[in-house]
């Protein structure tokens, strides 16, 4: 009989390093300083992933009902991981995945008090680091997918929530400067957040000038908002950082 327990494991055990922004809102708190990575190469890893565990899991048999229904459903969710990298593509078409990926990679971290505030802040220096990472990704990443251009509401959307993401890292910052009884942040931790709330910034006002400079027609006329629309708006419509 097929130790369905030990293979979820081992599944678990190589997901949370492919996801862990899902790992932290699940609770897994190993890579909380991480973000997954959003470049081509990064897709052809989950997709890699999710095939090789559709090949072990749908072969699992001998099982209990119990355990039967939970293979199903990881079979379901494996079989959405590949459709949503290699098909949907939403974060290619739809500018908002991407505010939605920083806001919940970075909310857990402030609001849930599931470690001393030292050891969250920490994790979330770690995150503003690697925004400039997520950055690059979408500037490589969105585009048309086929014949489905950008959507230009949820372009529109995203410029609107982005800099609520920009409050987060404030916010952030507002917790390790805040008297606490009981563990205080260091103030290394400290120093860390802001000076990459900093680098943030900087890149937020220089993405500005670089959008203000680039031709829309060209982008407009395929339908590429992203590359069109979004640079004109991002320079006039968009709130500056202070």
């Amino acid at each position: 009989m097929t130790d369905f327990r030990s293979r979820t494991d081992a599944f678990l055990s190589e997901f949370f390093p492919l996801f862990p922004t899902a790992a932290t809102s699940i609770g897994e708190h190993a890579y909380d300083d991480r973000w997954p990575d959003m470049t081509a190469a990064g897709r052809q890893e989950r997709v890699s992933f999710a095939d090789g565990w559709l090949a072990e899991v749908r072969g699992l048999d001998g099982l209990s009902a119990e355990d039967a229904v939970d293979r199903d459903l990881l079979v379901q969710q494996l079989e959405a991981m590949r459709f949503s990298d290699l098909d949907l593509r939403e974060e290619a078409w739809n500018p908002l995945e991407w505010v939605y990926l920083l806001g919940g990679g970075l909310f857990p971290l402030i609001s849930r008090e599931f470690a001393p505030l030292a050891e969250r802040l920490t994790s979330i220096a770690g995150r503003l680091e690697g925004i400039d990472a997520v950055v690059d990704a979408a500037i490589e990443e969105i585009g048309p997918v086929g014949d489905r251009p950008v959507a230009r509401f949820h372009t529109e959307k995203a410029l609107e929530q982005l800099p609520g993401v920009i409050e987060l890292a404030d916010e952030a910052i507002a917790a390790a400067m805040r008297p606490r009884r009981t563990s205080r942040p260091s103030r290394r931790s400290s120093r860390a957040c802001a000076r990459r709330r900093n680098r943030l910034g900087l890149q937020w006002r220089a993405s500005n000038v670089t959008c203000a400079r680039r031709s829309c027609r060209e982008a407009r006329a395929r339908g590429d908002w992203a590359r069109g629309c979004l640079p004109r708006r991002c320079a006039t419509r968009c709130a500056p950082m202070r």
